[in-house]
């Protein structure tokens, strides 16, 4: 499975309130897009997303931004969904595991962090589990250095109540 681009055209994001400095991508499985919304801006300053005013010609929410965006092709519906239980940061890219639940996805940046978040059920992201990362460093030298990963658990969600506790932070 896969794309091949024939022709290219604006994609509208209006649908989910316009998306963030958009950076690396990936197919899911199921073959949707995944993009990653990198660089978000500082939730708690309704000032970081003024040129996003313009855009949508109303206040922008900063919590709408720092998430990734599962893209469906025109071909099962052009569909964009931001899928808020995987997350918000500075994502840079993200890969579905062949289980179809599992997701890696990393944040973008030095000394920051590497996430895995499990979803409830296998080709649907809307419920998930997000992990942290802990990795430590076990030895080695050169080609030989390996680490171990501890996974900590970060909490569980669905798309749904995080957009709802979003909405509650319109102005």
């Amino acid at each position: 499975s896969g794309y091949e681009a024939l022709d290219g055209q604006m994609v509208d994001f209006s649908g989910v309130n316009g998306t963030w400095t958009n950076c690396g991508s990936a197919v899911t499985p199921w073959n949707t897009g995944m993009t990653s919304e990198e660089y978000e801006p500082i939730a708690s300053d309704f000032n970081n997303v003024a040129g996003m005013s313009d855009y949508l010609g109303r206040d922008a929410n900063p919590y709408d931004y720092g998430w990734l965006g599962e893209m469906a092709p025109p071909a099962v519906g052009d569909q964009i969904t931001k899928r808020y239980a995987l997350g918000r940061f500075s994502h840079e890219n993200s890969w579905v595991a062949g289980d179809e639940r599992t997701v890696y996805h990393g944040d973008d940046g030095s000394n920051v962090m590497l996430f895995r978040s499990v979803a409830a059920e296998a080709g649907d992201l809307s419920t998930a589990t997000l992990y942290a990362g802990r990795i430590t460093q076990m030895g080695g030298t050169g080609a030989e250095h390996y680490f171990q990963i501890e996974w900590v658990e970060l909490g569980t969600a669905t798309d749904a109540d995080i957009e709802a506790a979003i909405r509650e932070l319109d102005r």
